[in-house]
């Protein structure tokens, strides 16, 4: 059988491709478990310069497969079982699943991620995307938080990050109605950061051009902007300077210099002593 997430590196960019393209690259569990496995091994590679997520076919991803939320009316104890991982059944409480494990090491990835969103990007799928750092869309894209339609609420950071991007009125109207919205739309609502027709060319185009620049300056520049969401702005104004001070004068911002003077292309070692603001 085919693997339902491929991993490909080269030249620093991760192609990262859900895989089930004849159930729209539908989440069931075999699918979590590799999509995990996979984004959790791309975080110690210190070659990586970024991520490029998408769906292999015609859709980024439809969302849970249907076979695991019609299982969830037939158990019992529907109320307790985990969508994605089987978490402690005697606790009484919902432990945090594979799905927010997921999109917690998306957020987390010490380089950009980027979405490249085709076709239907559906519950679980939209959440997924929600875990990258840029989205971009085919105009014609379809995009919807419809775990509503099935009485449960997005436990995959949906309700986290959606109001962050959108604002909490667009995130109540997309949460609670369950409604398609294209990827035109949620460009113009911010969901996305770009509308294009083919989002995976242009996903890696923008991919090269990071992977071009300092990875050092990079890493850093992603750790700061993530910490910006949690910190107060002093912290963050300061971690600014930790890391200016950190960061000028070592070997790739040097190289980054004498590069842009001398108009060649700069030739970068890989980060290996860096520090996260704050750390």
């Amino acid at each position: 059988m085919p693997d339902v997430v491929t991993c490909a590196v080269a030249d620093g960019i991760a192609d990262l491709r859900l895989n089930r393209p004849e159930k729209l690259n539908a989440l069931n569990d075999e699918l979590f478990a590799e999509l995990l496995a996979a984004v959790e091994g791309l975080h110690g590679d210190p070659a990586l310069r970024a991520v490029v997520l998408s769906g292999s076919g015609q859709a980024f991803c439809a969302g849970l497969d249907l076979s695991l939320f019609a299982s969830f009316a037939a158990e019992a104890d529907a109320g307790r079982r985990p969508i994605a991982d089987a978490g402690d059944p005697g606790s009484g409480e919902r432990a945090g699943g594979r799905g927010q494990a997921v999109v917690r090491s998306l957020l987390t990835m010490p380089v950009p991620v980027i979405a490249a969103v085709t076709g239907p990007a559906i519950g679980g799928g939209l959440q997924i995307a929600l875990g990258a750092d840029l989205r971009f869309v085919r105009p014609d894209a379809k995009l919807a938080m419809r775990e509503i339609t099935f009485g449960i609420t997005p436990d995959m950071g949906g309700t986290q990050l959606l109001p962050r991007l959108v604002g909490y009125e667009r995130a109540m109207d997309l949460v609670v109605t369950g409604r398609f919205i294209s990827g035109q739309d949620a460009f113009a609502m911010g969901l996305a950061s770009r509308v294009c027709e083919d989002p995976l060319a242009e996903a890696l185009e923008v991919a090269r051009q990071v992977a071009g620049n300092s990875p050092t300056a990079v890493r850093l520049s992603k750790e700061l902007l993530r910490r910006s969401t949690s910190v107060p702005l002093d912290d963050g104004l300061a971690a600014e300077l930790q890391v200016l001070a950190h960061n000028m004068g070592s070997p790739n911002q040097v190289e980054a210099v004498h590069a842009f003077f001398e108009k060649r292309a700069p030739a970068f070692a890989d980060p290996e002593d860096w520090i996260p603001p704050g750390g």
